[in-house]
């Protein structure tokens, strides 16, 4: 087989999808299906604007939450707190064993650490004096 490396200045779906399906069946095969479900919890205005919210999914017993925005002017009024303890009831209801994610030291890291994360790795200098934190929380067994 004949091979080169070719920069791809316009991607589209299907240069992704030669890479996704592949690996997706290679883990598959040595993994499981990933059972894939998705969450997502909107903060809403009263006029049904969304401003806000978190966005994650479960994934190989994991939640891995990739985003949970609230607005400021919305904020140290409990709803961060709600999200994450609702999207952790997600996770015990699809039988995951923890909670995964990645902040920035000038966002939250401080309200995701008093919320019982733990940081398992930091990428320095990611941008510039900034750090990129990835927390973990381990999950106790939904309750009886």
């Amino acid at each position: 087989m004949t091979l080169k490396i070719l920069e791809v200045a316009e991607p589209t779906n299907a240069d992704w999808r030669s890479m996704f399906d592949p690996l997706n069946a290679f883990n598959v095969s040595k993994l499981g299906s990933a059972r894939v479900a998705p969450i997502v919890l909107s903060l809403k205005a009263e006029d049904g604007e969304g401003l806000g919210g978190l966005f994650g999914h479960a994934c190989w017993n994991w939640l891995y939450i990739d985003i949970l925005f609230v607005p400021e002017a919305a904020r140290g009024q409990g709803f961060g707190t709600k999200l994450l303890a609702r999207a952790e009831e997600f996770a015990r209801q699809k039988g995951c064993g923890g909670v995964w994610l990645d902040t920035f030291t000038l966002e939250a890291a401080d309200f995701y650490r008093k919320r019982g994360y733990e940081a398992f790795a930091t990428l320095e200098n990611y941008p510039d004096d900034n750090q990129r934190i990835f927390f973990r929380k381990s999950l106790a067994p939904a309750p009886l």
